[in-house]
């Protein structure tokens, strides 16, 4: 009798670790999934964020150039 009530409690005893085990395992998936969002959301920032200063810088090259260009009035 004091076998069997033995493996039993060796039995719930694993069973209680196996659900900790995968109550462990879902919360860290869970943070790591929150992670990789997080992470793919600062790269998308910065990508258009390059985006955007590309946009500006080549305007910004373009209205140089032009005023380089164009004769000043001052010379006539």
């Amino acid at each position: 009798m004091t076998d069997s009530k033995d493996s039993n409690i060796h039995y719930q005893t694993l069973k209680d670790q196996k659900k900790e085990h995968t109550r462990n395992a879902k919360a860290k998936r869970k943070e790591d999934y929150k992670l990789m969002k997080e992470s793919k959301k600062r790269e998308e920032s910065l990508v258009r964020e390059k985006k955007e200063k590309a946009k500006y810088d080549k305007l910004w090259m373009s209205m140089k150039k032009a005023s380089e260009l164009k004769p000043s009035s001052s010379s006539d």
